[in-house]
């Protein structure tokens, strides 16, 4: 379950120009050629301009552990969104929902950018396939990649193969899961599936479903690096109106339970702002193990990450972005104890 933290950090997402609303965040893993940011910074793309204007971000900020900053990337497509994702062997990928005016009448589908370890464009990979890219995951095998990204305006899920040498290369595009709600309105802005994380061990892809009416569900989708059609939504893995207020970003904590943030766009409860949730996926509807607000408003858990190390009695890196604040916090979680 949750520990106290070691050491906090806390900075700002603003990366200069007044980009706000941060939705992706990676962690720069070992090997990654370190030209311009270095293993152990964290990435964060921003959403919103500085206007507040929702899916006209355009800039990816690096965040070191010295507490320094630096724009890894910018004038990109509009709206980067929270499917943000890293490969060792140099690219960055970033997914795009842009508007013209904030507002869900312009809402259109962006790409998903390809960038190299000094932030410059490599290539964009667009697929009818791809609609509304708001959530990713990776499985990195060093020479070749499986990226699963989540389509929060058709309700899917894609795993996109990726050959990475000579040159980075798609092999192929296949929707491996669909079903989910997904709404896109007045009321309801971009809700869909979101946070995603990938268990290699177990080969299972875990999905972040934002219900209307209800908390939200985490599915289990079985064999997803292998599927060759849709399965469907996969397997309900956690079911919980209390605690899910809208689940976004999603990992794999060391002990395989779940941390998913709440960005409480439905089921809201004053007493519960802004909740990163931890839980087991045993059992018919998961069980509960913990909970931590990161802020006194609602609205303010829209992503994290962790920092796996080799290791074993290393501090744990864990960071998660505060939407409201706009701000990344990190801290360094004990291994004795800590789950």
């Amino acid at each position: 379950m949750f520990a106290l933290p070691i050491v906090p950090l806390q900075l700002s997402t603003n990366p200069g120009n007044g980009d706000q609303n941060p939705y992706g965040l990676v962690f720069v893993p070992p090997g990654f050629p370190d030209d311009t940011v270095q293993p152990g910074d964290a990435l964060v793309a921003n959403f919103n301009n500085g206007a507040n204007l929702q899916g006209t971000g355009t800039t990816i900020i690096n965040i070191r552990p010295d507490r320094t900053s630096a724009l890894f990337a910018g004038g990109l497509t509009p709206g980067l969104t929270a499917a943000l994702g890293i490969l060792r062997a140099g690219f960055v990928l970033v997914g795009s929902i842009s508007t013209t005016d904030g507002t869900f009448a312009t809402v259109k589908p962006g790409p998903i950018t390809v960038l190299n370890s000094n932030g410059k464009l490599v290539t964009k990979i667009t697929s009818s396939l791809l609609d509304g890219p708001w959530g990713m995951a990776i499985d990195d095998d060093g020479n070749a990649a499986e990226v699963y990204v989540s389509n929060n305006l058709n309700g899917t899920v894609v795993r996109i193969n990726l050959t990475l040498t000579p040159s980075f290369t798609v092999s192929s595009i296949t929707v491996i899961a669909s079903g989910y709600s997904h709404f896109n309105n007045a009321t309801f802005l971009l809700v869909g599936p979101s946070g995603l994380a990938f268990n290699e061990e177990t080969h299972t892809l875990y999905v972040s479903d934002q219900i209307i009416g209800g908390g939200g569900a985490i599915y289990a989708v079985a064999k997803a690096d292998t599927l060759t059609a849709s399965g469907g939504t996969g397997k309900v893995v956690y079911y919980d109106n209390k605690h899910l207020h809208g689940p976004l970003g999603l990992a794999i904590a060391p002990n395989g339970d779940l941390l998913s943030a709440q960005a409480d766009s439905n089921n809201v409860n004053v007493n519960e702002p802004s909740e990163i949730v931890e839980f087991a996926p045993i059992g018919p509807f998961g069980q509960f193990v913990a909970q931590y607000s990161i802020d006194h408003a609602n609205g303010g858990a829209f992503n994290l990450a962790l920092d796996q190390n080799s290791d074993a009695l290393a501090p744990i890196k864990f960071a998660y972005v505060n939407d409201n604040a706009g701000t990344l916090t990190q801290l360094y979680l004990p291994t004795w104890g800590a789950w």
